[in-house]
């Protein structure tokens, strides 16, 4: 979506994220992943029709930078008060399931009246500081995913010794090996040739999560 608006400086004709190819040998016997990897920006590339993979060891990309947000970065633990704003983006969506799992007592904003797996759910808008002053005190720690405009008042939100999240780079501080539960599924998967009707629920911004359009033949089942 960003190179079609021309919001990259680099560009190619064939777009894609991930990287294809085959891995020679893996003597270890653990894992082999990789992220991005400059196709699409430096170089040419897709993997829609090309990548045979095992289900069970797919997810999600929004799931890495998420999971680095929330536990390296913000070290949640269990019991703690976490506020997400902007939990019904993607990345929203992704931070909003590790977390529940985790235990974290979870607040998330929404600019939509719906109920997304939080404990609380409100509105985005202006009022969230004089909200939490009604509480007994402020979020242990704050995951803003919206835009910098609001960052002041999201150091508001947080409480004395908390800690807030406004951006990160997965690729240098993730850790490697991490054994944990993430329910990582698309909400919706299309056919190839409903590709339009794919682009409309990505426009519309209320699919709630990631979607997936399977070329040719349905390579993904759940």
């Amino acid at each position: 979506m960003h190179m079609c608006q021309g919001e990259w400086d680099e560009e190619n004709p064939i777009t894609g994220l991930k990287c294809v190819g085959t891995v020679e040998a893996c003597p270890s016997g653990g894992w082999s992943e990789c992220l991005m990897g400059g196709m699409s920006r430096t170089h040419p590339g897709r993997y829609g029709e090309s990548l045979s993979l095992i289900i069970s060891q797919y997810y999600r990309r929004f799931i890495a930078p998420a999971w680095v947000c929330l536990f390296p970065q913000l070290n949640l633990k269990s019991r703690q008060k976490l506020l997400i704003r902007g939990a019904t983006s993607t990345d929203g969506q992704a931070a909003l399931h590790p977390t529940v799992h985790a235990g974290a007592i979870v607040t998330a904003t929404t600019r939509r009246n719906q109920q997304i797996g939080a404990v609380n759910v409100i509105r985005e808008q202006d009022g969230l500081v004089e909200y939490s002053k009604t509480q007994e005190e402020c979020f242990d720690k704050v995951l803003n995913l919206i835009s910098n405009r609001v960052i002041v008042r999201s150091i508001a939100l947080t409480r004395r010794g908390g800690r807030l999240a406004q951006d990160f780079e997965p690729m240098v501080e993730m850790k490697v090996g991490d054994d944990r539960y993430i329910d990582a599924k698309p909400v919706k998967v299309f056919k190839y040739d409903e590709i339009h009707r794919a682009q409309r629920a990505l426009d519309s911004h209320d699919t709630g999560g990631k979607i997936v359009v399977a070329p040719g033949r349905s390579w993904i089942s759940y």
